[in-house]
C-alpha cells in the first residue's frame, strides 16, 4: 500500500484552515507559465501552511535560499506560483522524510534546469551547508576566587559574567589566563597569577608604604595608576604628595613645596596647609607676606613649626 495521497492545489491568495494541520509530508511549488517545479518537505511543527508562509515570506522580501526560483518569482509575480501537497506521510519521520523528498525529485526531474529549481537532492544539500553551519555552542566551565576569597565554580562562563555585571570576554581571558584579575575575581591556578615587583612609596605624611599591584593601591589612595608609573620611574616628583624614597635631586625642591607646611597663629592655634592661595586667602594676608612668612620663619607674630599631630589642616 502506498504511504502517500496527492492532494488539492492551493494558490498563494488560497485560505489555509484546509491544510494548517501539523503533518508530515512532500510538496511542490510550480510554476503555471512554465510548469517548472520545486521540491520540499515538512518534517517539523511548521506543516504545510507554516513552509509555504515560509516560502512566500521569502520570495516577498528578496531573499530566498533558492536563487532560480527567486529569480522567477521577481520575473513574474506572485500569482504565477501554486503549492501542490505531492504526499502526506503517516508519522513524522526526518529520515523517510528526506527519503521521499528525493525521490519526488527524481520522480519530477525538479534538479534538471529545464524542468525545476532543485538545485541538489535533500542529502546533497545536507552535505553542502553543514560545513557553513554554527557549531553547537559550548559553555564554558570557570572556576574563580571571588574577591572575599571564596570558590566561584559553574558551566556557563557568559550568564556568571551577566550575573556579576561584567564582560563575558573579560572573564574568558581571565579563565584563560590572558588577565590576572577581572573585577576582584582571580583564576583558581596558581600558575595565571602575576608575581609582582615590590614597590615603596612615602606617603604625604612620611610613612613608607610598600605594595605589589599598582592598580589596587591606586583605587585604596584615590590616584591615578599612570601618574604612580611615572613616579616609580623617575619621571615625575610626586603624585599628591606620595614620592620615592631616594627621589632624584631634581625633585627635591619640588617634594617640599608640596609637603604640609605648620604653622603656629598669635593666639597659639596650629595650623598646617600645602596651598599658600588657601592660607593666605583664610586669614586674610597677601601672599607678599605669606611667601615672607615662609621664607623668615616668623612674621607679626605667624611662626613656622615642625611637624604637629594636633594641627589643623586647612
Amino acid at each position: 500500500m502506498n504511504n502517500w495521497i496527492t492532494s488539492e492545489i492551493y494558490e498563494m491568495s488560497d485560505v489555509y484552515s484546509k491544510w494548517e494541520s501539523k503533518c508530515c509530508g512532500i510538496y511542490a511549488i510550480f510554476s503555471k507559465t512554465t510548469n517548472k517545479r520545486y521540491v520540499g518537505q515538512t518534517a517539523d511543527k511548521k506543516g504545510f501552511s507554516g513552509r509555504w508562509m515560509d516560502h512566500r515570506a521569502s520570495l516577498r522580501s528578496n531573499r530566498h535560499a533558492n536563487i532560480y526560483l527567486q529569480r522567477s518569482y521577481n520575473k513574474r509575480g506572485e500569482k504565477d506560483f501554486y503549492f501542490v501537497i505531492l504526499e502526506v506521510l503517516k508519522e513524522n519521520n526526518k529520515e523517510l522524510a528526506s527519503s521521499r523528498e528525493n525521490h519526488w525529485t527524481e520522480e519530477l526531474k525538479s534538479m534538471c534546469f529545464q524542468n525545476g529549481w532543485n538545485i541538489d537532492t535533500y542529502d546533497e544539500h545536507e552535505k553542502r551547508t553543514s560545513i557553513h553551519r554554527p557549531k553547537p555552542r559550548n559553555f564554558i566551565k570557570y572556576e574563580f576566587i571571588s574577591p572575599t576569597g571564596e570558590i566561584v565554580k559553574g558551566e556557563n562562563i557568559e550568564k556568571f559574567a551577566r550575573s556579576v555585571g561584567g564582560a563575558p570576554t573579560h572573564f574568558n581571558s581571565l579563565h584563560h589566563g590572558r588577565l590576572h584579575s577581572y573585577l576582584g575575581y582571580k583564576s583558581t591556578n596558581p600558575e595565571f597569577h602575576r608575581k609582582y615587583k615590590t614597590h615603596r612609596l612615602v606617603s604625604p605624611s612620611g610613612e613608607i608604604k610598600e605594595f605589589n599591584n599598582i592598580c589596587e593601591f591606586s583605587r585604596q589612595n584615590n590616584l591615578y595608576p599612570g601618574y604612580i608609573d611615572y613616579v616609580l620611574l623617575g619621571k615625575m616628583a610626586h603624585i599628591k604628595g606620595w614620592h620615592l624614597e631616594n627621589p632624584p635631586t631634581k625633585y627635591l625642591e619640588a617634594i617640599k613645596n608640596y609637603q604640609f607646611k605648620y604653622v603656629e597663629s598669635p593666639d597659639g592655634t596650629i595650623y598646617k596647609f600645602r596651598s599658600m592661595r588657601k592660607f593666605y586667602l583664610k586669614f586674610r594676608l597677601s601672599p607678599y607676606l605669606t611667601r615672607k612668612l615662609i621664607s623668615e620663619k616668623f612674621l607679626n607674630g605667624w611662626k613656622m613649626i615642625d611637624f604637629n599631630n594636633a594641627a589643623i589642616e586647612i
